[in-house]
């Protein structure tokens, strides 16, 4: 007999899939990924599927029309040599190399992930690694699966995205936000980007 399991147990495992893989990455990175404690985690959000399909209808019925507003202009290129980090391979465990922006990239994936549970959204993240002999390719490669599902819902709706500047444009939006700021902290108006929230949610309006 199959018992019932809370939505509540249900965003632990979320939870500590998402930290499994912060972790990972602290490990081969050497650097923290994630700022909380699993037992200071309050799910609060209650938001259901319906909701959030108005808010995204309102979004676009009633643009902000704030112009996009540049960040720092100053970067200077640096010449260096890269530096390569370790990740196993997701089917055949060997090591497969990934340069440091890469795993930038997704630290602040994992850190936007994050923050969605912090502020008690049932959201996960799979990290998918493939080495270069398994990805069929001359260099190693990494996919991440977003799932996220609301008060309402059964089951995650799942979106690949490897795109740092997705994961933000969502947590904007979850957060009511009317614009997002991108890894270069210029600020966009989010009405554009409905259809990425409708790609990686599955919410959407008629």
């Amino acid at each position: 007999m199959v018992k019932d399991i809370s939505r509540r147990a249900f965003m632990k495992v979320g939870v500590a899939l998402s930290m499994a893989f912060s972790a990972l990455l602290a490990a081969c990175t050497g650097r923290e990924v994630y700022d909380f404690e699993f037992d200071e985690l309050e799910f609060l959000n209650g938001l259901t599927r319906e909701e959030l399909n108005e808010r995204l209808r309102e979004l676009a019925e009633n643009p902000d029309e704030t112009e996009v507003v540049m960040g720092a202009m100053c970067y200077s290129p640096v010449e260096r040599d890269p530096e390569y980090i370790l990740l196993s391979c997701s089917t055949c465990n060997a090591n497969a190399q990934f340069q440091d922006w890469q795993i930038w990239s997704l630290e602040r994936i994992q850190a936007t992930v994050n923050t969605m549970i912090r502020e008690g959204f049932d959201a996960k993240l799979e990290l998918i690694v493939s080495c270069k002999k398994c990805a069929e390719q001359d260099r190693a490669s990494y996919r991440t699966v977003f799932g996220i599902r609301f008060k309402d819902d059964a089951d995650y709706h799942l979106a690949e995205s490897s795109n740092v500047t997705d994961y933000e444009i969502v947590l904007a939006f979850l957060q009511g936000e009317t614009t997002y700021h991108d890894s270069a902290d210029w600020v966009y108006p989010l009405y554009r980007e409905q259809q990425v929230i409708k790609r990686m949610t599955g919410l959407k309006y008629d």
